[in-house]
């Protein structure tokens, strides 16, 4: 004989399923807040908008992606994220329809965490598409990869000028490779784009 499912266990069951699910949203804003205080501070643009422009000239924490040092578990999101905008094209509040060029378009894909954040933001039309849940959904899986990566090399600098203050310190740490870093003051964002990215 079948137990039967009283109407208290079934609300029990219901609302341990709905407690289970993750809101993207909420979570995605959460790493996009931290994503946008970075790139303000990285670039020194007081504006989204040229901060925006400014890091998609900035090419050498992606040049580490494409030689397989860093950013592995971002492969599997993005190319999820390029086969949806090329069959979803994701409208950006202007107009624009944004959709990968291949799974490596790493531009596309800041442009995609901004359009996602502004229609999560703002409550664009684009909540009422039938893939939006799976526009941020992806957006924030791609977005924490992204920043755990940002997160450590900033971590790594922070340990790296502590031990600037200690010569032997500084020598335990600092690996042959890791020996060229120039540790003196930050020099401007230009500079640096002027030199290694152009």
């Amino acid at each position: 004989m079948k137990a039967l499912i009283r109407h208290r266990q079934q609300r029990i069951i219901t609302e341990q399923f709905a407690l289970s699910h993750i809101d993207y949203e909420a979570a995605f804003l959460h790493a996009y807040a931290s994503f946008n205080a970075w790139y303000r501070f990285a670039t020194g643009e007081p504006l989204n908008s040229l901060a925006l422009q400014a890091l998609k000239q900035r090419y050498e924490l992606w040049h580490d992606y494409f030689t397989g040092e860093c950013l592995e578990l971002l492969r599997s999101p993005m190319r999820r994220i390029y086969v949806l905008t090329q069959h979803r094209p994701l409208k950006s509040t202007d107009g624009r329809s944004i959709c990968l060029r291949d799974d490596s378009d790493w531009q596309q894909l800041i442009d995609f965490w901004y359009i996602v954040r502004c229609d999560v933001v703002h409550a664009t039309e684009s909540l009422d598409h039938a893939y939006y849940r799976q526009y941020v959904k992806l957006a924030y899986e791609s977005l924490s990869v992204y920043m755990t990566e940002v997160i450590g090399r900033l971590n790594l600098r922070i340990n790296l000028e502590d031990a600037e203050n200690s010569d032997e310190t500084k020598a335990a740490i600092l690996s042959p490779a890791a020996a060229d870093i120039d540790l003196s003051p930050r020099i401007s964002f230009r500079a640096i784009e002027r030199a290694r990215y152009r």
